[in-house]
Order: structure tokens, then sequence, then C-alpha cells
């Protein structure tokens, strides 16, 4: 059975600011940050129950290289719900009305 990936708008939005301020920063970082997203979405949906609970209902995974994390949910249907790709260094709870 393979898993399905929603992306809200909100991480989709987020995540085109993000890379557009790493490409800012230095040519290529932004496109550096992507690839490493796609890795961590990648990893997410191979083990989705791998990460760490983050709250009732959701689990969230660190990027390796870059201070964000993947914040999801493990939807009845088996697939998995991207709310948010949140800076690490923000209030962890920012996110929460987004559910």
């Amino acid at each position: 059975m393979s898993l399905t990936m929603r992306i809200s708008a909100v991480a989709r939005d987020g995540v085109r600011q993000v890379r557009a301020y790493y490409e800012s920063q230095r040519v290529g970082l932004g496109g550096e940050f992507a690839r490493e997203l796609g890795r961590t979405l990648r990893d997410i949906l191979q083990y989705p129950k791998s990460s760490r609970i983050h709250s009732k209902r959701c689990r969230r995974r660190n990027l390796k290289r870059f201070p964000y994390g993947v914040v999801y949910h493990i939807a009845d249907d088996g697939g998995i719900d991207v709310i948010t790709v949140m800076y690490l260094g923000r209030d962890p709870t920012f996110w929460h009305d987004r559910l």
C-alpha cells in the first residue's frame, strides 16, 4: 500500500518563503534546503510513525541540516497531512490554530 501526502497551502507558502530567503543568502542554498526537505518528506512517507510525537494529534520530524521541522498528522485514511514546516527557533505552538 502506498501512502499519500497532502501538503497544506500554508506549508507550501512557508516553504517558498524559506527557500527564497536561503537563496538570497547564497546562490544554491535555497535548492539545498529544498533537497533536504524532500529527503525528510520521503523519510516521513516511508516511516510515518518513527518521528517523535509533537502533540496529541501530530508528529514532528526535524531536517538534519536546517533549523526546521515538518509537523504532520497521520490521517484516518492512512495518508500524511503536512500541517507546517516550522522554524525551530519559534514558539512551538504557533501552528496549533491550523489544525
